[in-house]
């Protein structure tokens, strides 16, 4: 440091030690000598604005986020009613939906309770917007009138754009060597994956590596439909990627409610016929081949979820 004439600043230097939940006990709580300077372990440390912690839980990040979002959303209240619709938007987008979009591909693999967290904002924020009630069901206003896509689907909407990004050269390199399609693997060029345009998936063993983007960006991309990934402009990927991932059908948490959706996603004409034998035999060529090609009942199941899902709208 001395040799290009910086000198470190205790004060300002912080490090962190991770391990998971259940190793916390084993990390070492000693401090480093640095430069001259003893610093001391923390327990959170920030670092482009986001608040990394020891369990890379991104928890403690997320609580200072919705309390700083939820301030904002305050005091937009007091003159929200005095402004058009389209001018409080622009300031919802500006104050509180951009923090929320900040950084957000780190949440891939957090937990469902951390990530409900961040969609009350979303839901306190549409309520405000529409004048709505504090009991109202807002997840059609979301998806409908503010094109908001849940939290959860703002992760892995990031997530794509990334390796999107990524494959077509406009992403740094370290993001870049991260995506390497199955194809180019000379002991996978016969499978299905690689036909299809999948990414390698590297394998893991852990939670943390499960969060990262050698992980869970390559997840994501192999969700999409081949027409989605075979979009070589930002633009157009973008906006068909925007318009895909909404599955209003995945919000649904009755089972009358998803047999309602999923026949209304039937086709007209094979929901006209009135005979059961007619009726299966139609709505079974009309699923696509690769999943009637599945010889197993639990992975018909999922394959035959995730089709309902991806072509309901």
């Amino acid at each position: 440091m001395a040799s290009n004439r910086l000198k470190l600043n205790p004060t300002k230097t912080d490090f962190i030690w991770c391990a998971t939940h259940r190793r916390q006990h084993h990390s070492s709580k000693d401090y480093v000598r640095f430069a001259g300077s003893d610093i001391q372990p923390s327990s959170t440390v920030r670092g482009l604005g986001v608040i990394l912690d020891s369990e890379i839980s991104f928890g403690p990040h997320i609580s200072q986020l919705v309390s700083r979002c939820f301030l904002q959303l305050r005091r937009i209240r007091s003159c929200v009613r005095a402004l058009p619709m389209d001018t409080a938007k622009a300031i919802v987008n500006s104050f509180v939906m951009s923090r929320i979009d900040y950084c957000n591909s780190l949440l891939a693999g957090d937990p469902r309770y951390l990530l409900d967290r961040l969609q009350s904002v979303l839901n306190v924020a549409a309520r405000l917007l529409v004048g709505a009630k504090k009991y109202d069901h807002i997840s059609q206003v979301l998806r409908d009138r503010l094109h908001w896509l849940p939290v959860q689907q703002q992760v892995q909407f990031k997530l794509c754009l990334l390796t999107f990004k990524a494959l077509h050269g406009l992403a740094p390199t370290y993001l870049a060597d991260l995506c390497q399609p199955v194809a180019s693997v000379g002991s996978r060029q016969r499978l299905r994956s690689a036909t299809r345009g999948d990414l390698v998936v590297s394998p893991t063993v852990t939670h943390f590596g499960a969060q990262s983007f050698a992980v869970a960006g390559p997840k994501a991309w192999n969700h999409l439909p081949a027409d989605i990934r075979a979009i070589d402009t930002v633009g157009a990927f973008k906006t068909k990627a925007w318009h895909h991932l909404p599955a209003d059908i995945r919000a649904i948490d009755t089972v009358g409610a998803f047999k309602t959706k999923a026949w209304n996603h039937l086709p007209a004409d094979i929901r006209a016929i009135d005979t059961v034998g007619a009726f299966k035999t139609k709505a079974w060529n009309h699923l696509p081949a690769d999943i009637r090609a599945i010889d197993t009942v639990g992975a018909f199941k999922t394959a035959l979820k995730t089709f309902l899902f991806r072509n309901s709208r």
